[in-house]
């Protein structure tokens, strides 16, 4: 081949690339929090050593790695939110999945995934009655395989071999109490031997008690003399010598849990009551896989004591199974045991180690029939945090790392790259808004609210995180309760000057005045109502898709911008220079947004600003450079969840900018080191695909790039906890001169 042909060939295959929109070699990785996530069921599969699982509510499913000590995602790209999970005791490799309204099989050990044909079912794992079940089950000890499915709405479904799913008539089986249905469904494994499949079937349906079949589920009756008016079926489990165990709680819903629950245990065509202790609603169920007698339960929600019982004689007497101080996580709170209740699970091949899962994560212990078991909390690689916001400070202020969270309301990491254990600003709600004072970095603000949404939190810190304080006045309008949520901002020169604009339906939604927007400059002592804006900020009545609407000048000092609108209309722009005292409206044309607003100011050109609205439309991205008063959409953008301004490249003097978004049909996370630079709708910038199919990009809620280490990005997601891009060859300085022959507002792609 001569020099020339070498030449040509090169030069295809870069224009290839350029067409095709190829990824750069960026590098990513999960910061290493490890859950913080509801973990609503454990399962061990009946014969294959090592094989477990954890179902989330949403964050997916995961698969211990034992030879590794860690566990792996195994749903990322398919489903988050999951109903229910199954495994096949004939098929070690087999899993099944109830998530997200389908029913996927996996026979690799959830390598891939393929669909059983029930689809469009409605399913909640994020909802009432998450950590029930299992709702899915596999019946393969006969000649044929199974599957039973207990819906929320639909009733029960059935599926033979590879055949079609069938509804069992709700004459037969009622369809339950609206949205909550057929909780759990369990099989009598022994029934199916020298038969097709198993003849006895137990169904747990809210509002109606358990059902049985005992001819395949050919005919079904409601069984009586057993759980009562309100005691609902939680966990169903059959023991190996035909024994069902029922456990049940009651009240109204997960967050009004009643004490009148249960636990039951059908034997010999009789009922027995069989609860270790009165007063109590009970979920968590697990039963010896050979040894009938032995079972644990636990308690709905978990509790200091008396949480987890295990009994040796069928529960005619019980033994509480302490959990002590188990050696957990140090991203954990000292009060995780107070974390909800998910699941249980004990393994044939290790009798007597025990797997609980609740709010947290997972638990286990090596022999919880000892009188002070051992806890850990083996969680390397859950990572289900909803991480709703991040801040990262400059180099020279330390290079912090702050995530604003759900439930833990925050982290602070000692870097972007999470080298050393979180902090925790002490606080059990949802963190909406976080900034830093570009005068002195070390301040940093995170505000939002108490987990029942009625109270504001804000935590401040003044030595870059590493221990914080509550503001003086943190409920800027004290003579009113539930002031929450919201965004906030500091002054680009004195780090005492807030703008807090908290959330407003509940205002409306209980018939009192919005709360407004406050300011502060004495560091939160004091507020006072700001002027001139309209009364209602409709952009911050989200906790779980996070607006920023809120934003400081970079730059000028005392300014402040704020976007408002009205219904699915946003970007009316207002503009203040003293201190948000005093507001003007700076443009009236709003555009159409999608389910979170993203604003950034640049950080060394005063009065520039970007927007993503998360619309699928050319006006998804916008760019102002005069302070709010005229608006430019960025070319070639089809659609922009979010944007962030991170630290410019080598050899560029303005910033780089990232999108979470759609260019030329391909959705993903896309760098641009040149786009800031050229002006107007920045026509011809080059955008470069850095995610990869193998990140959780479904899950992306928010960006935060970091204003000192080119490239280098945090991305936090609903569920998957948040992860690190590290953009690890640069493109060199870029050429704006157009080569490739694109027609105007087309952006290249590299």
């Amino acid at each position: 081949m001569t020099t020339m042909h070498l030449r040509l060939l090169l030069l295809l295959n870069i224009l290839i690339l350029a067409q095709a929109g190829a990824a750069d070699t960026s590098s990513w990785r999960h910061l290493d929090i490890q859950g913080m996530g509801f973990v609503t069921g454990v399962l061990v599969h009946p014969t294959a050593p090592g094989h477990t699982w954890l179902k989330t509510d949403v964050g997916g499913v995961f698969r211990w790695l034992p030879d590794q000590g860690r566990w792996i995602n195994v749903t990322d790209h398919l489903a988050y939110v999951i109903e229910s999970l199954a495994l096949d005791a004939q098929a070690p490799a087999s899993v099944l999945m109830a998530a997200e309204g389908q029913i996927w099989r996996s026979d690799d050990l959830g390598s891939t995934w393929t669909s059983t044909g029930l689809v469009d079912v409605f399913m909640n794992g994020n909802g009432d009655r998450r950590r029930a079940g299992e709702r899915l089950v596999v019946d393969s000890a006969g000649s044929s395989s199974v599957l039973w499915f207990g819906s929320r709405r639909q009733g029960l479904w059935r599926r033979v071999d590879d055949g079609a799913w069938t509804q069992i008539p709700t004459a037969a089986v009622p369809a339950g109490t609206h949205d909550l249905g057929i909780t759990s469904v369990a099989v009598d494994h022994a029934s199916a031997v020298g038969q097709s499949s198993a003849r006895i079937i137990y169904a747990g349906v809210t509002g109606d008690g358990i059902y049985r079949s005992t001819d395949g589920g050919a005919s079904w009756a409601r069984m009586t003399g057993g759980p009562g008016t309100g005691q609902n079926p939680v966990r169903l489990q059959v023991a190996a010598d035909g024994t069902l165990y029922v456990t049940c709680m009651s009240g109204s819903n997960d967050y009004n849990v009643g004490t009148d629950g249960a636990v039951w245990r059908w034997r010999n065509a009789s009922w027995t009551s069989i609860a270790p202790v009165a007063s109590q609603s009970w979920g968590p169920l697990a039963v010896h896989p050979t040894l009938s007698d032995r079972l644990v339960v636990a308690t709905y929600n978990s509790r200091a004591t008396d949480w987890i019982w295990r009994s040796d004689d069928a529960g005619a007497s019980w033994t509480a199974v302490p959990l002590g101080n188990p050696t957990v996580p140090p991203s954990w709170p000292t009060w995780h045991l107070w974390g909800w209740s998910g699941g249980l699970a004990i393994a044939s091949q290790e009798p007597d180690r025990l797997w609980v899962t609740t709010g947290f994560g997972v638990l286990t212990t090596a022999n919880h029939r000892i009188a002070t078991p051992s806890w850990t909390a083996p969680m390397q690689g859950v990572e289900e945090l909803v991480v709703n916001h991040a801040r990262i400070t400059p180099a020279a202020a330390g290079g912090h790392l702050v995530l604003g969270v759900a439930d833990m309301f925050a982290y602070r990491l000692a870097d972007a790259q999470a080298t050393v254990s979180p902090v925790i600003p002490d606080g059990f709600g949802i963190a909406t808004g976080i900034d830093w004072a570009q005068s002195d970095p070390q301040t940093l603000i995170v505000v939002g609210s108490d987990q029942n949404h009625s109270n504001p939190l804000a935590r401040i810190s003044r030595d870059g995180g590493s221990s914080w304080s509550g503001l003086a006045n943190p409920d800027p309008t004290a003579n009113y309760s539930g002031v929450f949520g919201g965004n906030i901002a500091i002054a680009a020169d004195d780090a005492d000057s807030f703008v807090w604009a908290p959330q407003t339906a509940s205002w409306a939604d209980n018939g009192k005045d919005p709360p407004g927007v406050w300011y502060t400059r004495n560091g939160g002592s004091t507020w006072s109502r700001v002027s001139g804006l309209p009364t209602r900020i409709n952009q911050l009545d989200q906790h779980w898709f996070p607006s920023t609407v809120l934003v400081a000048d970079r730059v000028a000092a005392g300014t402040f911008y704020l976007l408002t609108g009205n219904g699915h209309l946003l970007g009316i722009c207002w503009r203040s220079t003293d201190y948000g005292a005093t507001w003007q409206q700076r443009s009236s044309a709003p555009e159409d947004w999608d389910y979170k607003t993203k604003v950034v100011a640049h950080p060394t050109a005063s009065g520039e600003l970007w927007v993503a609205y998360g619309t699928y439309s050319t006006s998804s991205l916008h760019r102002g450079t005069d302070g709010g008063a005229t608006w430019t959409w960025i070319a070639g953008i089809e659609r922009a969840t979010d944007v962030a301004l991170g630290a410019p490249a080598p050899g560029h003097d303005t910033p780089t900018v990232f999108l979470n978004g759609r260019i030329a049909g391909v959705d993903g996370i896309y760098r641009s080191d040149d786009a800031s630079s050229l002006p107007g709708n920045a026509e011809g910038a080059t955008w470069t695909l850095i995610s990869s199919p193998d990140m959780p990009l479904a899950k992306v809620i928010n960006l935060a790039a970091d204003p000192s280490v080119h490239g280098r990005l945090i991305v936090c997601t609903s569920g998957r906890g948040a992860f690190l891009i590290e953009c690890d060859q640069p493109p060199p300085a870029a050429d704006h001169r157009d080569r490739a022959g694109r027609g105007p507002g087309q952006p290249r792609l590299r």
